[in-house]
């Protein structure tokens, strides 16, 4: 994987000219009508010349029978970080965009060697949530075997931006999710 860390270990990617690099959003949980941060949301951030470039623009540029190769180098990317940055046992969420599965020659494998790359890093694979994002699936079956092997693997399934496109109760009802995640419109 094109993945370097710099002197304080903090790792970043490369896709062509572009850097791609870590942003950790806190993801909190209401409790006891009090808010506890439960975990991260690991966002890919894109630089081109040391320049932030729009995500949209970056994801345009990329071939589409490369983009599920892409979302996988973000992922490592982004354990690599958590397992540096982040403490145990908060969560980790990570996006997985639903549209990409069908067109993936091997989902499974990918998620696989995200499992060993967090085992061999010290993180434990229950702490990774895979997000499923608002996009329309590819197929429900493709949703079904990521999710499947998802949680064979040790990892939690959440639905992002519920309410918002594709993330309905139809999703919630196929994937049986962890963690749901309210689209900031119900807010």
């Amino acid at each position: 994987l094109p993945i370097v860390a710099d002197e304080r270990g903090i790792a970043s990617a490369n896709w062509g000219v572009h850097e791609l690099c870590t942003a950790f959003q806190p993801v909190f949980s209401l409790s006891g009508g009090r808010l506890q941060t439960i975990g991260h949301e690991a966002l890919l951030r894109c630089y081109r010349n040391g320049r932030p470039v729009p995500l949209a623009r970056f994801v345009a540029g990329i071939e589409p029978a490369a983009r599920f190769a892409v979302e996988h180098i973000a992922h490592c990317l982004h354990i690599t970080n958590a397992a540096r940055c982040l403490p145990a046992p908060g969560i980790v969420f990570v996006n997985f965009d639903p549209s990409l599965l069908e067109a993936a020659s091997a989902p499974e494998r990918a998620l696989s060697a995200l499992a060993a790359l967090a085992r061999n890093l010290g993180v434990d694979t229950s702490r990774i949530v895979c997000e499923i994002t608002e996009q329309e699936s590819s197929g429900d079956a493709a949703l079904d075997r990521f999710a499947s092997h998802a949680r064979s693997e040790g990892m939690r399934i959440a639905v992002d931006d519920f309410g918002a496109d594709s993330s309905d109760m139809r999703r919630v009802s196929q994937l049986r999710p962890d963690i749901v995640k309210f689209d900031q419109r119900w807010l």
